[in-house]
């Protein structure tokens, strides 16, 4: 909700896709860290295939989830966290909104499938072809040549990969 209490739409999502170890989140830590000095607000959601506990066993939050809570949270001044049991995967946009509508841009490490302008990168190490359908990519990020006609971008141009991100971003 906004400052006169109306819904927000969910902010825009951009996927950051790649094969295991390609580097995603070392773009993405640049990625965040320009963004964030230009001001924007930017969110961040990561796929997992694989079950997550982020609860440490024994902790009240743990023992909560182990006594039957499908959903428990922790706030304190600074933060807040919230797991929650799913009976399947959100919609990527409804997991979006869940991070918050006062933020300007959620990046998502992961989530190939999903209907979002993606940013694929590409190691010489795990192979130099991109897998992201030509309609659907804004650039790539990569240390070796690669057969797109999309922007390339080498693994330290954060402010060129901000400055696209920025324009889908209310042409900022």
């Amino acid at each position: 909700m906004n400052a006169d209490g109306a819904s927000r739409p969910a902010p825009p999502a951009i996927s950051v896709v790649g094969r295991r170890n390609s580097g995603k989140t070392t773009v993405l830590e640049g990625l965040i860290a320009e963004l964030t000095r230009r001001g924007l607000r930017v969110g961040v959601l990561k796929h997992s295939a694989h079950d997550f506990e982020i609860d440490r066993e024994g902790k009240d939050t743990w023992r909560h989830r182990q006594a039957g809570a499908r959903a428990v949270g922790i706030m304190s001044p600074r933060g807040l966290a919230v797991t929650r049991e799913l009976d399947g995967e959100l919609p990527l946009e409804q997991a979006v909104g869940l991070l918050g509508a006062d933020l300007d841009i959620v990046l998502t490490e992961g989530f190939k499938q999903a209907a979002t302008m993606k940013i694929e990168v590409v190691r010489a190490a795990t192979g130099c072809e991109v897998a992201t359908p030509a309609e659907q990519l804004l650039a790539v990020v990569s240390d070796c040549p690669v057969a797109t006609s999309a922007l390339r971008l080498g693994f330290g141009d954060a402010a060129a990969l901000a400055d696209i991100v920025g324009h889908q971003v209310n042409g900022r």
